[in-house]
């Protein structure tokens, strides 16, 4: 793991697909989540849109129960949000709801790390992020979600090989 910085990131969006974790179970929401995306791109034709992009986010809800998140959701960035069905509603905040949408990014900082290897390693880089955060005095944004920007594909590289952006928004 390298180590944590702080950087600015313009506004930007991505199609998203929001669904319920049970147990913890984040793999399972992840194929789910990507399983119900994958369709809708095929529908509307938007593979290739998002291929210029191929820059895949997992976004975890700051709702919990008992303690933990209870929605996450997987997508692609959206390098054009005109492209991408009027019929898909338009989010930004907290990932409420289940389903489908267009995630509205807000420029701001975020506090990030770069993980190489396995995805186990998440929650392990999500608390290395958040212990800098507290030693830099920094209080991480209420209003907006905790992201990882996957930036290959798991299908293409071995695992040693997985590069994540771990991202946490900072005021």
């Amino acid at each position: 793991m390298g180590s944590v910085s702080i950087i600015h990131l313009p506004a930007h969006s991505a199609l998203i697909n929001v669904v319920k974790v049970q147990n913890w179970d984040f793999p399972t929401a992840a194929k789910a989540s990507i399983g119900g995306l994958l369709p809708f791109i095929e529908e509307h034709n938007l593979r290739p849109l998002l291929s210029s992009s191929p820059t895949s986010v997992g976004l975890c809800s700051r709702t919990f129960t008992d303690g933990r998140p209870s929605l996450y959701a997987m997508g692609f960035i959206a390098p054009n949000e005109s492209d991408i069905p009027a019929s898909v509603p338009r989010v930004s905040g907290d990932t409420s709801d289940e389903g489908l949408a267009l995630y509205k990014f807000p420029a701001g900082e975020w506090a990030t790390l770069k993980l190489k290897g396995s995805y186990a390693g998440i929650a392990g880089a999500f608390d290395t992020v958040m212990d800098f955060v507290k030693e830099a005095g920094r209080q991480v944004d209420p209003e907006r979600v905790f992201c990882e920007r996957y930036l290959n594909d798991c299908r293409k590289v071995e695992t040693k090989d997985l590069e994540t952006d771990i991202l946490v928004p900072i005021i």
